[in-house]
Parts: C-alpha cells; sequence; structure tokens
C-alpha cells in the first residue's frame, strides 16, 4: 500500500512510480481518470474490491500499461472539489459502509 503516516504523497513520489514501473497489486489500482457520475457504480467496484482485501489504494490519474504505473496524467476534467465530492457519495451508497477512507489530493503539473 502507498498511504500512510510516514510518506508524503507528492507528484515527485507518483513519477517515481512510473519510473519504477510500480505494479498493481491486490492492494494498489492505478486508473486513468474518474469514472463520470452515470456510471458511479464502477468507483463503488474499486473500493470495495479493496476493502475487501483488506484495504489498499486507489490511485487516480495515472496512466498503466499491462497492470504498471507508467504516466502521471492527472484529473483534468474537473475541481478536485467536484472529484471528492463524487468519490464521497458513491461511498455513501455502500453497505456495510467503509468507514476508513482517506481522499487525498496530490497537486500535479499543470494544476490538475
Amino acid at each position: 500500500m502507498l498511504l500512510n503516516d510516514s510518506i508524503a504523497i507528492s507528484e515527485d513520489y507518483l513519477i517515481g512510480l512510473c519510473e519504477d514501473k510500480a505494479a498493481e497489486t491486490q492492494t494498489l489500482e492505478f486508473k486513468l481518470e474518474l469514472p463520470p457520475v452515470e456510471k458511479r457504480v464502477e468507483i463503488q467496484k474499486d473500493i470495495c474490491a479493496l476493502a475487501n482485501a483488506d484495504g489498499g489504494d486507489l490511485v487516480y490519474g495515472i496512466a498503466e500499461v499491462s497492470g504498471t504505473a507508467s504516466r502521471v496524467i492527472g484529473l483534468a476534467a474537473e475541481s478536485i472539489d467536484s472529484a471528492k465530492r463524487r468519490i464521497a457519495q458513491a461511498l455513501e451508497s455502500i453497505e456495510p459502509r467503509i468507514q476508513t477512507v482517506r481522499v487525498q489530493q496530490v497537486a500535479v503539473a499543470g494544476g490538475q
């Protein structure tokens, strides 16, 4: 897993994952973009899969090739507040509730 109290997630950290060709695992998943509102169920599926695997990290804005991180893209299509709101709305519909989800914004080049 990526996120813990001792690691500061930054653009440089994410670039390093791509340079190292970090592989997706049961507890780490890279997604190019946040699914649109009408496909909220995709967010729910991804979160539930990680929750059922005892937790993990879902990183949006990372291109992947054959299951490995390849490039930091960011989320340019919407504001971070809108993205956080959509993730929170997806979480509200999951039963039983998942209490320990943390959404973290990482600023990347171009303000994405």
